[in-house]
């Protein structure tokens, strides 16, 4: 067991046989104080006698520890959203399951996805156990992350729109004006590359229309929906 004999001669050998006892917390943690009755029948001499020694009849000591109990979850689901140029997730933790009797706890759950551009995604999950009712305590158990949580990122509206221009006929259906991104772009994007020009030679009143612009930001444009 986990308590020993002092005071034992050199060349005896006596040992504590009984190993259980009782916690002075049920509470998880390490260097618990166990203390324990003993009997006669909870030595052993395998060299010495017994007879030689007035042995205790309790024990104690800090040689206790409750390991945290490991909980499971279902249900925890990722919501959906725009894209904003980050993979932080939004997170509802589902059901715990696993709590000694009526002991309840609280969860919150904070998210990763997978990446941070628009499209069909999958989140892992981070959990905060909080406590709860009935004697609840949140250091007495554990929860493992949990992934797999899909969602989507769908692409961030924009809108790209040619400006007005007054010009003298030229023969050309040219714009010298540049469109206007009518939306504000996620930090670290950009349009680029923006021209535009008139559907027709004129003269007179002629439309104007976008004719090409490029959008940096790393998924080839993917991550915005141009209107």
């Amino acid at each position: 067991g986990n308590f020993q004999l002092g005071g034992v001669q050199t060349g005896d050998a006596i040992t504590v046989t009984k190993n259980s006892g009782t916690y002075a917390s049920a509470n998880a943690g390490s260097s618990i104080q166990v203390t324990t009755t003993l009997a006669a029948g909870d030595f052993s001499a395998t060299t010495g006698s017994l007879f030689d020694y007035t042995l205790p009849l309790s024990a104690s000591g800090n040689v206790g520890s409750i390991d945290r109990k490991t909980l499971e979850i279902s249900g925890t689901t990722a919501a959906g959203r725009a894209y904003d140029g980050t993979k932080t997730a939004t997170i509802t933790a589902g059901t715990l399951s696993g709590l000694v009797g009526s002991e309840t706890l609280g969860v919150s759950a904070s998210g990763t996805f997978d990446s941070k551009n628009a499209g069909s995604r999958t989140a892992n999950a981070t959990y905060t156990l909080s406590d709860g009712s009935n004697g609840g305590l949140a250091s007495n158990y554990q929860l493992a992350d949990t992934t797999g949580h899909a969602a989507t990122i769908t692409p961030l509206p924009v809108t790209i729109a040619a400006t007005s221009q007054t010009r003298e006929f030229n023969d050309t259906n040219i714009s010298t004006a540049l469109p206007t991104v009518n939306s504000s772009l996620v930090a670290g994007d950009e349009v680029t590359g923006l021209t535009q020009a008139f559907t027709g030679i004129g003269p007179g009143t002629v439309p104007i229309v976008v004719t090409n612009f490029v959008i940096v930001d790393g998924n080839n444009g993917n991550n915005y929906q141009v209107t």
